[in-house]
């Protein structure tokens, strides 16, 4: 007759045989022996303070073959049992796998999000004036006036990048006021072509309304001054400059500088094409400042979380660049030859290819097109792959954000129950305080 084994798991009492514990002879159960400490000789049972539930699915495996685990317990609970027991987690079944390792993209996903808040500090009373400062300009999440600071700095920005599309419209553009500009400067303007001649003199011999250039004179000032506070006040130059936005501020208040000061030397600009692609290439380098709206993301929780799932979906929108890159070559090609004996515009394969990547990106310009039949069955082709190219990394993308976004949602949760309050009882202005 076989041997029977008595095991009381948490108050649960479990019988089985010996020969169904040492199927798996590299496991707790299968090593058991009446010299443990968990053996009770008076009863002749082995007393273990664990799980009963997940004790029921291992127990199960030694029976059937097969490692089971019910929807309702955690998997990382699980984890834990089956470290105790010895047994691998690759002997987890098939059909439990997501639930069984979908825990792992859960906490990957908590953990990156806490590290991406809690890289600055919010106990501002502890620290003394100079460090209160730099946390009070550097974490928009740290008081109410900080808040209030960073959205003032934000509408800088803003007006200060309607300022540089307003100084581009001929209506508020002026006679020069603020040095002389010879009357023939259209004549001197470095190109042949009268529209284009015409747009360069109205860019470059005519001056920015007064109301217009002083506003970006304050802007850059406003600039300046916030940049220089930074510098000086934060604890590390490092760090300052290893900051992303920081190198954004830095290059844009340059470049800003750069373009004030050649609206005061007008004369410059007429005389080359280099001094006219070097201004071109400062207001670009001015543009930047529009990324500094990503300071928001330590006021708007989703801003964060959009940053972090486009961060993890990097190899999927690499994949995605690769992917249209190699069409757009074969499409490219295929189409040139094709279109070779007509009359096409598609002269050489770099028109071609231009042209592959407006239809793969569902765009259409219409300004390169197919003239041959067999040339508009390749285009139609080439519009259907464009659409599953597009279509199936992108759903990655929002995948991951709404995930994240699901995430950080329970994180807060759990933050304010941990607190002991509840959002609709607490005072708006906290919120943000006792989240972090």
């Amino acid at each position: 007759m076989a041997q029977r084994i008595r095991i009381n798991v948490g108050g649960t009492l479990f019988i089985t045989q010996q020969e169904t514990l040492t199927s798996y002879p590299n496991t707790r159960l299968a090593r058991m022996n009446t010299k443990m400490t968990e053996y009770d000789a008076t009863d002749g049972t082995y007393y273990f303070d664990r799980d009963p539930e997940c004790f029921a699915s291992i127990l199960s495996m030694y029976r059937h073959r097969e490692l089971h685990f019910p929807k309702y317990v955690c998997a990382m609970k699980m984890r834990n049992e089956m470290q105790f027991w010895g047994i691998p987690q690759s002997y987890m079944s098939r059909c439990c796998w997501k639930t069984f390792y979908e825990v792992d993209e859960d906490i990957d996903i908590l953990d990156k999000l806490a590290v991406s808040s809690d890289g600055k500090a919010s106990d501002v009373e502890s620290k003394n004036f100079k460090e209160r400062v730099w946390v009070f300009l550097d974490d928009p999440s740290s008081s109410q006036a900080a808040k209030i600071w960073h959205c003032f700095y934000l509408l800088v920005v803003f007006v200060s990048c309607l300022v540089l599309c307003l100084e581009t419209v001929e209506k508020f553009r002026v006679k020069p006021f603020i040095r002389h500009v010879s009357s023939n400067c259209a004549q001197h303007m470095p190109t042949t072509h009268r529209k284009v001649a015409i747009k360069m003199a109205s860019s470059y011999c005519l001056d920015a309304s007064p109301a217009i250039l002083y506003t970006e004179a304050a802007c850059v000032v406003f600039f300046t001054v916030e940049l220089l506070c930074g510098l000086v006040i934060c604890p590390s130059k490092k760090i300052f400059f290893k900051n992303f936005l920081n190198a954004v501020a830095v290059i844009a208040t340059v470049a800003m500088w750069c373009c004030l000061i050649f609206e005061f030397n007008k004369e410059i600009l007429a005389s080359s094409n280099r001094m006219v692609y070097l201004h071109a290439a400062l207001k670009f380098a001015s543009v930047l400042r529009v990324l500094l709206f990503f300071r928001l993301a330590g006021i708007f929780n989703s801003l964060q979380v959009l940053l972090q799932a486009l961060k993890t979906s990097a190899r999927e929108l690499l994949l995605l660049f690769v992917c249209v890159v190699i069409a757009t070559m074969v499409f490219g090609v295929i189409m040139y030859y094709i279109e070779f004996p007509s009359e096409s515009s598609m002269n050489n394969m770099f028109i071609s290819m231009w042209w592959a990547v407006i239809t793969l990106t569902t765009v259409g310009y219409g300004d390169v097109v197919p003239s041959t039949i067999l040339g508009r069955l390749v285009a139609s082709v080439c519009s259907v792959l464009g659409l599953l190219l597009l279509a199936l990394p992108v759903a990655i993308v929002v995948s991951n954000f709404a995930e994240y976004h699901r995430r950080s949602k329970d994180k807060q949760r759990h933050l304010l129950a941990t607190c002991g309050l509840r959002q609709k009882y607490m005072p708006r202005n906290n919120i943000g305080t006792i989240l972090k």
